[in-house]
């Protein structure tokens, strides 16, 4: 699908990019390879630089320039919905492009940029230059990090709750599959960081100085977001690894209460077995030898569970 900016409208969807030819910028979401093609022709640029992978094998964020061109391709984090994260982890990262020619702006996503149409809106935008519309971008897509966050934050605190009451270490795979989604996205965001600062270099040597100052508001604001993700996954990995402990040590109070129930029941196993032998025993033709073996083993068998409750036995 493709998109042409209008301020003050946003993203507007445009059938052909001829239909928005004055635009400074353009978005295309899955493009199909016509468009990929027109896009290449209408903005002078390698049609290479509007797949994914840019021709390699396995993706990763990268920068690259040709003449007065730049391509950035930077990590986008995307929310599966349909996953549980109970099952397996319900978060990833998708391929964006940013490509800057001097005079237009063009954007690709591989699946929906909600953030990116939310940025579009923006009034600040109505008036803005091709620089502050790419920085206000990139920096949405940051933003858009910091909305994962949270809300990867939010299910945390619904886990813990049923954590902290477990007895079973799989108690803990939704949290640990979150504690993966977290360091997927950190590892992602400092190889945008990488990219992002090689552009800027790019800038610098073309002696664009209003432009890299601009740049510099989204960098700083992509590598403290990278910081914080950064931070997040130590202490949730330090706490994951706590609430294996309590687990195992829930399992221990069952054990032992359980333990203690077993002793405080052999006493009066012991009397019945010795009662129970086919030789002549005492007290045996006692009319009330049954009740009086009952209540001497019940007697030491609460004795024994009083003294166990005052030993802190469970």
């Amino acid at each position: 699908m493709l998109y042409a900016f209008a301020p003050g409208e946003g993203l507007v969807p445009v059938e052909r990019p001829e239909d928005g030819r004055g635009a400074l910028w353009f978005h295309i979401e899955n493009p199909s390879p016509e468009e990929k093609e027109r896009m290449a022709q209408l903005l002078g640029i390698p049609r290479t630089w509007l797949d994914p992978t840019n021709g390699r094998t396995v993706y990763r964020p990268s920068f690259q320039a040709s003449g007065g061109s730049a391509r950035l391709s930077l990590a986008a984090p995307f929310h599966h919905r349909g996953k549980d994260p109970r099952e397996e982890v319900p978060y990833d990262i998708i391929p964006s492009g940013w490509i800057y020619t001097g005079t237009q702006l063009l954007t690709w996503s591989v699946d929906e940029a909600g953030y990116l149409h939310k940025a579009a809106k923006d009034p600040d935008l109505e008036e803005a230059s091709l620089m502050e519309i790419l920085v206000h971008a990139l920096q949405s897509l940051a933003r858009h990090y910091w909305e994962l966050l949270l809300e990867i934050n939010q299910q945390i605190r619904v886990l813990e709750r049923s954590v902290l009451e477990a007895q079973r270490n799989p108690a803990v795979q939704p949290i640990m599959n979150l504690n993966k989604a977290l360091l997927l996205f950190a590892r992602s965001l400092e190889q945008n960081v990488y990219a992002m600062r090689r552009m800027r270099h790019w800038l610098e040597d073309r002696e664009l100085g209003p432009e890299v100052e601009e740049w510099d508001l989204a960098e700083d604001e992509m590598e403290e977001t990278r910081d914080v993700f950064r931070q997040r996954n130590i202490t949730l990995a330090s706490v994951t690894k706590v609430y294996t402990v309590m687990i195992q040590n829930n399992v221990n109070n069952v054990m032992r209460a359980l333990t203690a129930i077993i002793i405080a029941a052999a006493i009066p196993t012991a009397v019945a077995s010795l009662w129970s032998m086919n030789v002549p025993l005492p007290i045996e033709h006692e009319p009330f030898s049954f009740y009086l073996l009952m209540g001497i083993s019940i007697t030491f068998g609460v004795i024994l569970a009083v003294r166990m409750v005052r030993m802190r036995v469970p």
